[in-house]
């Protein structure tokens, strides 16, 4: 269960977009399996692996010592798996003596797991269609008349930052975490959904995910 400081930091929604081989498997205490493109991801609060057959481990998220003087959390949410790329949620707070404040972070995180890398929306769909969706969504479109809005969130790096949500014919549904922007709105994340069109062999990737329940709206859902 996270701390306290990370219990004081909000989760601001913005413009959800909620639209209604791989595997997966519910278990006890918390714990989530899922078995994608060979991959076998296994999931908890505070720990996240993935691995292919004997293979080195691929780690996602775990715990991290905190320096001297400083307490802090460290957690992880599994939010998608499609084919080789695993979307997550990470969160993290803390303090150090001394400090003006605490701190905390949040956002989401799609890495491939074949690299090790983190994906881009723009190495999966064109860049001007990620720019239109962006540019159309609602939510940011209203946030353009909100002085603060810089500061509840930043749009830096929001292409890294995504989970595939559920997918209709070709269209994917794409929720984003935006970061918080400034120190005073530190631990937001901010979420916009989008929808993009799957080509090849992404498409093929999603279709078995969505058949196996290892999409967003399957796995994401606190």
């Amino acid at each position: 269960m996270l701390n306290r400081w990370m219990r004081a930091a909000a989760v601001a929604v913005g413009c959800l977009l909620v639209v209604g081989t791989a595997e997966a498997k519910p278990a006890a205490g918390g714990k989530k399996t899922v078995v994608s493109a060979g991959w076998t991801i296994t999931a908890t609060e505070k720990m996240g692996s993935a691995r292919q057959g004997k293979g080195r481990p691929v780690v996602l998220w775990q715990p991290k010592r905190a320096e001297r003087g400083c307490s802090e959390e460290h957690s992880g949410r599994l939010l998608s798996a499609v084919g080789a790329l695993v979307s997550f949620e990470q969160s993290g707070g803390g303090y150090c003596e001394g400090a003006a404040h605490p701190w905390a972070s949040a956002n989401f995180v799609t890495l491939d797991l074949r690299t090790g890398k983190p994906v881009s929306l723009y190495d999966l769909f064109s860049k001007a269609e990620v720019d239109a969706a962006i540019a159309a969504d609602p939510f940011l479109k209203k946030s353009k008349g909100d002085p603060d809005a810089d500061c509840k969130f930043t749009l830096d790096d929001f292409d890294k930052s995504f989970a595939f949500v559920d997918l209709k014919g070709d269209k994917v549904g794409v929720r984003i975490g935006l970061a918080h922007g400034c120190e005073a709105a530190r631990g937001n994340l901010t979420q916009i959904g989008v929808t993009l069109l799957a080509k090849e062999p992404l498409l093929s990737d999603l279709r078995a995910a969505e058949a196996a329940k290892t999409l967003y709206k399957h796995l994401g859902r606190k």
